[in-house]
């Protein structure tokens, strides 16, 4: 199964079960790049190979630091979040963020 594939699985599932979902979608190379900042899954346009794709350095500690920074942000006290990490390779470019950071951002969120 595709990443496609797989992201478009997630968002079907929520969609039958009536969840008032919304999705935040992070692309990053060596840089982060804010591809849907907490749209609605009947907004989220089908993902093709060409509107992402995988490639470049890998700057993953920014990227899911963004991600949660912006979940923080959007979420509802009532909503709960997913957080799905989908990557082609291991961080190796991130300028912001650490592990240890990410680590921190994670267990003081625990959504």
């Amino acid at each position: 199964m595709s990443s496609e594939d797989t992201i478009h699985l997630l968002i079907i599932k929520r969609a039958i079960k009536n969840d008032q979902a919304r999705l935040i979608l992070t692309k990053f190379s060596s840089s982060v790049n804010i591809a849907h900042r907490a749209i609605e899954l009947a907004e989220v346009p089908h993902l093709t190979t060409s509107s992402y794709r995988p490639g470049g350095a890998t700057a993953l500690y920014d990227a899911v630091s963004e991600g949660i920074r912006i979940a923080g942000a959007a979420a509802k006290s009532d909503e709960r979040v997913l957080v799905l990490i989908m990557t082609h390779g291991e961080e190796n470019s991130s300028k912001k963020a650490t592990s240890s950071s990410v680590k921190a951002m994670i267990r003081k969120k625990e959504w």
